[in-house]
């Protein structure tokens, strides 16, 4: 039954007549999530579409791809996106967000739904005065589900907020670092074949960069308490690890958000704060600026951002940080990383981004 099953699944790919039968977000389909912001740094920004999970089901990632997405701008300005896969979409290069322009984010889906964002302005941005780091011992819980005190690098950061206006924040971090492999230096072409199954390529490599972005890290302000007065935060921590051990870098944002994005994010900070207890606040939908055109009743998740951003780097190089990392490269057949540099991660790559000293 199932080779006689997955003939008109295939064949729905292929032709657009199909598109009907893939369903539709409502019902039992589950609910569109949406994702992405733009404000006035380099691009290209990214929009992420994605379904909500059925119960007992996987994703149904047709019902996000080959959608049409725009952003559109007061001045009559339309952006389109490209469709790059499951669900993400991305801006032209050229493309950056401009500073007193409203924009809104516009979709439609295979299926004929529509969808879009509330027009939201691009406030100025607040500058960073400084962002600097300290070292100290925190209490950490490990993998082990042990809390033990490490020693940990943690970022703080200063700003002055506008006197007589009121102002709201979000703060975003990217972190590049180079990584290692360190039996790359004696380990050739040639005897690769002792260790099958990586699929590392011709030769070794032994420098790379890669990048991670703070998804999980969530942090945002408002000065109703604090107008017009200088602010020290501390922005985020991390215990000591591979990353420190060259050279690392972290970039922050600090974005200037409407009331509506901030209470949003607010809301969702709150939430995530408040897991783990019957006597806490219990999870529940967060409503965001995304509406369905056809259905004004039907429930879209996610948030559209539109901000403009200050941004601050830090750089560190080896020797700054007292932390040796130990590469645990024994055994009759080590990891792929400590031949191959670039298996450290998806992202990692040989070339050295364009900021690096």
């Amino acid at each position: 039954m199932k080779k006689h099953i997955l003939i008109p699944v295939l064949l729905c790919l292929f032709f657009s007549s199909c598109i009907e039968r893939l369903g539709t977000f409502k019902g039992k389909a589950g609910v569109l999530v949406v994702s992405g912001n733009i404000n006035n740094q380099p691009g290209p920004y990214t929009v992420n579409l994605s379904p909500t999970k059925v119960f007992g089901e996987g994703f149904n990632y047709q019902l996000v791809e080959g959608a049409i997405v725009r952003i559109l701008s007061d001045d009559g300005e339309e952006i389109s996106l490209t469709d790059r896969y499951r669900g993400k979409y991305t801006t032209p290069e050229d493309f950056v967000g401009e500073v007193g322009k409203s924009y809104q984010l516009m979709i439609t889906l295979r299926s004929g739904e529509s969808y879009e964002s509330d027009w939201t302005e691009m406030k100025p941005a607040i500058p960073i005065n400084t962002v600097y780091y300290t070292l100290e011992e925190r209490p950490i819980l490990t993998d082990a589900d042990v809390v033990v005190d490490q020693s940990t690098l943690v970022f703080w950061l200063e700003y002055n907020n506008v006197k007589d206006q009121r102002d709201y924040f979000r703060w975003s971090y990217v972190e590049d670092f180079k990584v290692m492999s360190p039996l790359a230096i004696v380990v050739g072409p040639e005897t690769l074949e002792d260790f099958p199954g990586y699929g590392i390529g011709d030769a070794p490599y032994k420098f790379c960069y890669a990048r991670t972005f703070g998804f999980e890290f969530l942090k945002v302000a408002d000065d109703l308490l604090t107008d017009g007065q200088s602010q020290k935060i501390e922005l985020t921590y991390f215990p000591f690890n591979r990353k420190l051990d060259l050279e690392y870098s972290i970039e922050i944002y600090q974005h200037t958000v409407s009331e509506k994005e901030y209470n949003y994010w607010d809301a969702l900070q709150t939430q995530y704060n408040n897991v783990g207890s019957i006597f806490e606040t219990s999870n529940y939908q967060i409503q965001g600026n995304l509406k369905s055109i056809d259905d004004p009743d039907e429930l879209v998740l996610g948030y559209f951002g539109v901000s403009a951003a200050s941004t601050k780097r830090v750089f560190l190089v080896k020797g700054e940080i007292p932390y040796e990392h130990y590469y645990a490269c024994g055994g009759e057949i080590p990891p792929s990383w400590c031949f191959d540099c670039r298996s450290y991660s998806t992202n990692a790559t040989i070339e050295k981004p364009s900021f690096w000293p």
